[in-house]
């Protein structure tokens, strides 16, 4: 009995070794495929890192072309302004700049010279203020058009599109502007 006993254990022993091989040799061939996987997954991230390194580059590249010519065109842009304000400067007709809103934004001597250093008409004012001023410090001769109609024919000519040409004498409606115009 101790032989059957000992061959019996043998076998148990033989079966549970079988089992151990059998599940290293799984084991093993998941941690192959596993490794496998990592390794064409670096690859491909090797790959991508590369890509994306010589992408940077071509945008360096870009990057550096693009600034040389914004600031070509700065320069460009600076020297049209400066002529077009020298210009504007040298004429003798009174220019100026309003924005969306009607606000005064630039505007040369000869139209700042109209109203002869009034305080309120600077950059930031309203065009309807700088139309009432024109009327009150009496640049314009009304011939006895009403002011508040003479402004709002203004205005609404100011909102056509496109506004219409029209003669200092057509503004007043067949009065005369003084020797100054705005």
């Amino acid at each position: 009995m101790a032989a059957r006993n000992f061959n019996d254990r043998l076998a148990q022993e033989r079966r549970a070794r079988l089992q151990a091989e059998q599940l290293l040799a799984l084991r093993s061939e998941e941690l192959y495929n596993a490794n496998r996987k990592l390794a064409e997954h670096a690859t491909a991230l090797s790959t991508q890192v590369i890509e994306q390194r010589e992408e940077n580059e071509l945008l360096k590249g870009k990057t550096t072309k693009t600034e040389a010519q914004l600031e070509v065109a700065t320069e460009k842009a600076v020297t049209a302004q400066r002529r077009l304000w020298d210009a504007l400067t040298a004429t003798e007709d009174g220019f100026a700049i309003f924005d969306r809103d009607w606000r005064l934004v630039a505007a040369n001597p000869a139209f700042f010279a109209v109203f002869d250093g009034i305080a309120d008409v600077t950059e930031g004012a309203s065009y309807e203020a700088i139309l009432r001023i024109a009327v009150e410090e009496g640049i314009v001769d009304l011939q006895g058009v009403d002011p508040d109609e003479w402004v709002d024919r203004m205005i609404a000519r100011w909102e056509m599109t496109p506004i219409p040409r029209a003669t200092a004498t057509e503004l007043v409606s067949a009065s005369v502007m003084q020797d100054k115009a705005i």
